[in-house]
C-alpha cells in the first residue's frame, strides 16, 4: 500500500566481461534513490554492488551495498531522520547426484549506524535441496538469524518447502 506520493528512481547495470571463456560470471551494479513509503517521506537511498558465477553445478554470488534509510521509510530515528548502514550477503549452491540434489548456504551481515551506537544483524542458512522435473523442488533448510544492539531477538527456523513451477 502506497503512504505517499514519491517515486523511486532505480537503475541496475550488468555485464559479462568474459562471455566467450567464463560465460557464466557477471558482474551488476544496483542503485536506487527516492523516498521512504511512510507519510514522513525520509531519504531512501541504495548502492550496491554484487558479483556471481553460475554453471551448471555451481552458483555462487557476493553482494556489498551501501546506504541511507530503506524503502519501506521504518530506518529511521524518532525524529524521522533515516539511518545510515550497510551490509553484505554470499550465496553459494552446489548440485550432486545428476544435478538432483543441491546443497545451499547463504550468510548475511547487515550494520546500522544507530544514534548513539550500531545496530547489527548476522542471518545464515544451511540447506539440502532435491529437484524434481523442470523447476520444481523440495528443500529443507535451516535459517538462524542473530541481532546486536536492536531490541530484537534472534530467531531460528527449520522450514520445508515445495517449489512449484509451471
Amino acid at each position: 500500500m502506497e503512504e505517499n506520493n514519491n517515486k523511486v528512481f532505480e537503475a541496475r547495470i550488468s555485464i559479462r566481461p568474459f562471455p566467450s571463456m567464463v560465460s557464466g560470471l557477471q558482474f551488476s551494479y544496483t542503485g536506487a534513490y527516492g523516498k521512504g513509503n511512510t507519510v514522513m517521506e525520509p531519504l531512501w537511498e541504495l548502492s550496491s554492488g554484487c558479483v556471481s558465477y553460475e554453471s551448471e553445478r555451481i552458483v555462487i554470488t557476493g553482494q556489498y551495498y551501501t546506504g541511507i534509510g530503506n524503502f519501506a521509510g521504518s530506518m529511521v530515528d524518532a525524529n524521522g531522520k533515516p539511518y545510515q548502514n550497510w551490509g553484505m550477503s554470499y550465496y553459494s549452491e552446489v548440485r550432486f547426484y545428476k544435478k538432483k540434489v543441491s546443497l545451499i548456504g547463504r550468510f548475511d551481515r547487515q550494520v546500522i549506524h544507530l544514534n548513539p551506537g550500531e545496530g547489527r544483524s548476522f542471518r545464515s542458512i544451511v540447506g539440502l535441496a532435491y529437484h524434481l522435473d523442470g523447476s520444481n523442488k523440495v528443500l529443507l533448510d535451516y535459517d538462524h538469524i542473530a541481532y546486536s544492539g536492536l531490541s530484537k531477538e534472534g530467531v531460528a527456523t527449520l522450514e520445508l518447502m515445495v517449489e512449484l513451477a509451471f
